[in-house]
């Protein structure tokens, strides 16, 4: 298992690819034998199906005809749409967001993003937010360009593979393609044409999907840089810095890091307490230091604690939790007052370093300490 989740931190494509290739083979592999069987349909039929099965186009020109080929395609295609196609897209969008990027970047240097330097030390510190309208053509106008490039592509090859098919007509199907519309008037009458469909829907139907996903995550970066912007102009706010006093003693550094963090919606005290409540367990002679000594008696308690029974999360579902953590905060409006926070940081102090202490501290206090306690320098 160590192996696998060093190779999914290491190489986290070859991992995707692995994955996508295991289940289509067991999709594309049991769903072509048993159409054969009981549709009597060829090979590259049965394949044609199960990709516009997967993938909601739906084209309606191949249908089951029996009550058990009808429940049997039922499963299908659930197991195409949450399974196959989602690791395919996720495939497809890994190996063309290079090319998505490339695209943006040279816009970019085009037309620079002006910047600010906070500290006047000459070097820029942050990006000014563009305009809505700059912001989302900037971004969005190279990839849509290189879609629809390939959709011009792909049309331009259903014209040699279907006689008398207009160019035009060829395009308008493959923009339908796409969207998953499939109304499917526009016929594919031969095994050559039905297998670039099967290309054309695999590849671009999982880019148009990157493309609005691409979306929702410029409209989330848009709405972060533009708090941030206006808490950078809060320094001027006399009220706001003194909401990130937490003790009334004035706002240190990391009242002050901690508190932004909080009000970009970033970090909750919530998530904080089980590490507070840990230190504190840790932290045996009450010195506010974790000492060699608390860590070796810490870690021999450890074997009857109740975290020793809980299964470790693997790497791959930490990252997972904590996106679907950020993209939470991120949609989610929160008012909590910033004094709520706890600040949490840890250092290893010049006098402390042959001995291995660590100190934590928190807003108002340290951890199993009166508040009003110096903070540390820096973070660990």
């Amino acid at each position: 298992m160590g192996t696998y989740e060093e190779l999914r931190d290491k190489k986290p494509m070859v991992v995707d690819l692995m994955w996508t290739v295991i289940w289509m083979a067991l999709y594309f592999g049991t769903g072509v034998a048993f159409y054969m069987s009981v549709e009597g349909w060829d090979g590259w039929q049965s394949l044609y199906f199960l990709m516009v099965t997967a993938s909601t186009v739906g084209y309606g020109d191949l249908s089951p005809t029996t009550d058990w080929s009808r429940f049997f395609t039922i499963i299908y295609i659930f197991f195409g749409i949450t399974t196959v196609f989602s690791h395919l897209g996720a495939l497809v969008s890994q190996i063309f967001r290079p090319m998505f990027n490339c695209a943006r970047d040279a816009v970019e240097r085009v037309f620079p993003q002006a910047t600010i330097d906070i500290d006047g030390d000459g070097t820029p510190d942050f990006k000014l937010p563009r305009d809505a309208a700059t912001y989302y053509t900037k971004n969005l106008a190279g990839p849509i360009c290189i879609i629809t490039l390939m959709q011009i592509c792909f049309a331009a090859v259903f014209v040699a593979l279907v006689p008398d098919l207009p160019f035009g007509t060829a395009f308008y199907h493959c923009l339908v393609t796409i969207t998953t519309v499939g109304y499917g008037d526009i016929s594919l009458p031969n095994d050559g044409a039905r297998m670039w469909s099967f290309v054309h829907i695999a590849v671009s139907v999982s880019l148009l999907a990157a493309l609005l996903g691409d979306v929702t995550q410029l409209t989330q970066d848009r709405i972060m840089k533009l708090k941030k912007l206006s808490l950078l102009q809060g320094r001027l706010d006399i009220d706001l810095m003194k909401s990130l006093d937490t003790d009334g003693d004035g706002v240190t550094e990391y009242e002050f890091v901690i508190g932004m963090l909080q009000k970009l919606e970033m970090i909750k005290p919530s998530e904080l307490e089980p590490f507070v409540k840990l230190f504190k367990q840790m932290d045996k002679d009450g010195s506010e230091k974790l000492t060699e000594a608390d860590m070796e008696l810490a870690r021999i308690e450890l074997a009857s604690h109740p975290l020793a029974k809980v299964a470790p999360a693997s790497s791959a579902a930490i990252r997972v939790i904590r996106m679907q953590k950020s993209i939470k905060r991120m949609r989610k409006a929160s008012s909590s007052p910033a004094s709520d926070v706890g600040v949490i940081s840890s250092s290893t102090s010049s006098s402390s370093r042959h001995t291995g202490e660590v100190k934590l501290t928190i807003a108002g206090g340290t951890a199993g300490g009166p508040a009003g306690q110096a903070s540390p320098k820096g973070w660990a």
